[in-house]
């Protein structure tokens, strides 16, 4: 109860202030409450009955509003705009569970688009953590490293994701890593510098791999690797023709060399017609026909091979080319192959033959010499160098038909020499293996006698050498 002060018969009173005994609230839950008013002791009459009518127990004090003390049957649709709600007033932890689903949203939700199950935005790039995002995702750790999951949601799937480092951590300042987060493991990293580590944080050089590389080809000769093992063992076959080989037990891997056979040299060329002349310093000379062209050169090639222990493998030396017989050309050069029954592995083809000289049948400008043999072709076999073999040199014209074509190189591009020369990648071979033969002289007469043709030269024989590891 309380003492309240009466102005023309009217007076005012917080209903349950100052309560003398009971709960106020507790009696608020009776079926039917009155309101008794006393004056001076005396209770007037009659009582007054509270009616359904609203009424809030601490308008004054309350702080919100009790849990579910509104429900959604409470709002009417439209009722609550979002200008009605001040930034930040609603949360993740104000919403339960589920209490808002897709259906229940606008199609627009701000800047966001929602369609069916999707939400998008088309207007411009998203950033995540930055206000200015620079590419379509833009995503900002405010400190430490920044991150990006993916993960599928299949049985077993792993949460991969891509990290960018700051400077923190010395050893990945800057970085870039893909992770296996399941596992806790750096699959791949990418330092400021370029150097790429695959499972390695700290890559030293332009490509670091922690594990072994298995590569279907590798470009370059291979001579800057370090580190590579040392064979166990040499063979050497140079018997021209078909060898066999077992492999010995415990080896999985050989390297191969190989040369092509050189080309048979053309022969001269004859010529029985002794009234064409020609002055050779200040000499008056009947001349014949000209020199035939040297053979082309063997190819080389140099290939690391996969081998079976125990199998029997089939090693071809190339047989020289014929050398040509006088006005005949010069035979092809036999190519040097390692076969696995028919499946050529790896094969170096043989030089051409060169072409025969050409008889000089009238006067006038001199007869070319005979056509150089074009040099063999390497195979095209994985992690292997190859050299196509050099070409002969063509013969001598019909003034100087005594002179016979040059032989050339195995495994060199370049042009022949007449006067061949140690090999360009094993000096211990015999400087004739895979080499052209040399052509024939052309027919050739003089006053003081005559210089008969001659045959072209045999092509030397190819080589193959095994190194075993």
């Amino acid at each position: 109860s309380n003492a309240v002060t009466v102005v023309d018969g009217l007076y005012s009173t917080f209903i349950g202030d100052q309560t003398n005994s009971g709960n106020f609230a507790s009696a608020l839950t009776n079926a039917a409450v009155w309101v008794e008013v006393v004056v001076n002791g005396t209770a007037l009459m009659p009582r007054e009955k509270l009616a359904s009518v609203a009424y809030a127990l601490n308008a004054q004090t309350a702080q919100g509003v009790i849990p579910n003390g509104i429900t959604s049957a409470m709002i009417a649709p439209g009722a609550v705009q979002s200008i009605s709600i001040a930034n930040g007033a609603v949360s993740n932890v104000n919403l339960a569970a589920g209490s808002v689903s897709a259906a229940q949203l606008a199609t627009n939700i701000g800047v966001w688009v929602l369609n069916g199950a999707n939400i998008s935005y088309g207007a411009g790039s998203v950033g995540i953590g930055t206000n200015t995002p620079a590419s379509a995702l833009h995503v900002v750790s405010p400190s430490g490293d920044a991150e990006v999951s993916i993960q599928s949601g299949d049985t077993g799937g792993h949460r991969w994701t891509i990290q960018s480092s700051g400077t923190q951590t010395t050893a990945l300042a800057s970085s870039f890593q893909i992770i296996d987060r399941t596992l806790g493991v750096s699959r791949l990293l990418i330092s400021t510098n370029g150097n790429v580590g695959i499972g390695t944080t700290t890559p030293a050089t332009r490509l670091q791999v922690a594990g072994t590389v298995t590569a279907t080809s590798f470009a370059g000769d291979g001579s800057g690797l370090t580190n590579t093992p040392s064979p166990k063992g040499y063979l050497e076959f140079t018997t021209a023709g078909s060898n066999t080989w077992v492999c010995t037990a415990g080896v999985t891997r050989v390297s191969v060399e190989m040369w092509g056979a050189g080309g048979g040299g053309g022969g001269g060329a004859s010529q029985a017609n002794n009234a064409l002349t020609a002055v050779v310093n200040g000499n008056t000379l009947v001349v014949g026909g000209s020199g035939g062209g040297s053979g082309g050169a063997g190819a080389y090639v140099r290939a690391t091979l996969a081998v079976t222990p125990g199998h029997t493998y089939t090693l071809v030396v190339g047989i020289g080319g014929t050398s040509g017989a006088v006005d005949g050309n010069g035979g092809a050069g036999g190519g040097s192959q390692f076969l696995d029954g028919v499946t050529v592995m790896a094969g170096a083809t043989g030089g051409n033959g060169g072409v025969k000289g050409v008889a000089q049948t009238s006067g006038g400008a001199s007869t070319s010499g005979g056509a150089s043999g074009a040099g063999g072709v390497a195979g095209s076999v994985s992690l292997t160098l190859n050299r196509s073999g050099g070409a002969g040199t063509n013969g001598t014209d019909a003034t100087s038909g005594f002179l016979a074509g040059g032989a050339s190189y195995c495994g060199d591009n370049n042009v022949g020499s007449p006067t061949p020369g140690g090999s360009p990648f094993n000096n211990d071979l015999s400087p004739t293996t895979g080499y052209g033969g040399t052509g024939g002289h052309g027919q050739r007469y003089a006053t003081s006698g005559n210089q008969s043709p001659t045959s072209g030269g045999t092509g030397a024989s190819g080589y193959v050498l095994i190194s075993i590891y």
